[in-house]
């Protein structure tokens, strides 16, 4: 009996480091994605399309980082989401559509920032 309630305790602890470890490393992807996006919305605003089209790659490197690191801990609907944003916009920037390009950071800056709040220990996401 003893075992058992040290064993349990043991895998609890383990189990809640790993939960706080995997929320850290989620929050710290999303807010280097929110920065990249902020960088490459400010460019996009004042029509600095080479500095853009050099953002987006820095972006599209920030987000392969963050995909792999998220598709260990969470929802792939949240994932795909985020990826397909993501796409468009370089897409955008790349056909130089500033107002389809400034639509769509928003949803992934909003996605982005959605995504810790979801993971977060919370009653609601437990049950």
């Amino acid at each position: 009996m003893r075992n058992t309630i040290i064993y349990t305790t043991i895998l609890l602890i383990f189990t809640l480091i790993l939960v706080s470890y995997g929320y850290i490393i989620t929050n710290n992807k999303a807010d280097q994605l929110t920065s990249k996006l902020n960088t490459l919305e400010d460019n996009l605003v004042n029509n600095n399309w080479d500095t853009t089209r050099d953002n987006t790659e820095s972006l599209n490197q920030a987000w392969e980082e963050a995909s792999f690191t998220w598709s260990i801990f969470m929802d792939h609907n949240e994932i795909d989401k985020l990826d397909l944003s993501i796409s468009k916009i370089i897409s955008l920037v790349e056909l130089e559509k500033k107002d389809k390009a400034l639509t769509e950071l928003k949803l992934a800056k909003e996605l982005a920032r959605q995504i810790p709040t979801n993971e977060k220990i919370k009653i609601e996401n437990i049950f």
